[in-house]
């Protein structure tokens, strides 16, 4: 999909917030926050924005999206914003789809289907404890072992962790003064 027409950036707007005012109120976003042993948000609303084509509003086609770009996903984000969801869209869609479209492999890319589907929840892992708010400190180290590699290091807070399926976790190569890559 090229980019929204006015009329239909509308639409997506107007229909997000129509959606979200019938099945977001503040009851049901408490339920969720408070749900004993639960992940602090819901799963069943995951898989419906997701139907909605919400989670591939800027995923290329060819992934299951609807290539949309900035302001198609600025949209829904806002949307996320005002009804204050708690489904991971800032870590999965935003942060760790577009961390795998910009720097993954074409099998990496692969996986991107499932994100769009609702079947693939990530986590970015950068910030590091000792970073403050330098976006460019890493102190992760990645060393080759064998077939793949090995990561010492600490991260700080990584929204959604603890429900991702995959984390994308950025380190050094080799040494504290290596170039920054990330790993799957």
């Amino acid at each position: 999909m090229p980019s929204l027409s006015s009329e239909e950036r509308q639409q997506l707007h107007d229909s997000l917030g129509e959606m979200l005012t019938d099945k977001y109120p503040f009851e049901h976003w408490k339920k969720l926050a408070r749900a004993p042993g639960g992940e602090g948000f819901g799963r069943s609303e995951w898989k419906q924005y997701a139907e909605m084509g919400w989670l591939g509003i800027a995923l290329p086609e060819e992934a299951g999206g609807s290539a949309g770009g900035m302001t198609e996903l600025g949209i829904v984000m806002a949307a996320v914003g005002r009804f204050n969801l708690l489904e991971p869209f800032l870590a999965t869609v935003v942060m760790g789809a577009g961390a795998i479209e910009m720097a993954g492999t074409r099998r990496q890319k692969e996986m991107l289907g499932r994100v769009a589907s609702g079947d693939l929840l990530l986590a970015f892992c950068h910030s590091e404890p000792e970073a403050g708010y330098a976006r460019d400190f890493v102190k992760t180290v990645a060393r080759r072992e064998g077939d793949g590699y090995v990561i010492d290091g600490e991260k700080g807070f990584a929204l959604h962790a603890t429900a991702a399926d995959q984390l994308i976790v950025s380190a050094r190569l080799g040494g504290e003064t290596g170039p920054v890559a990330l790993f799957l």
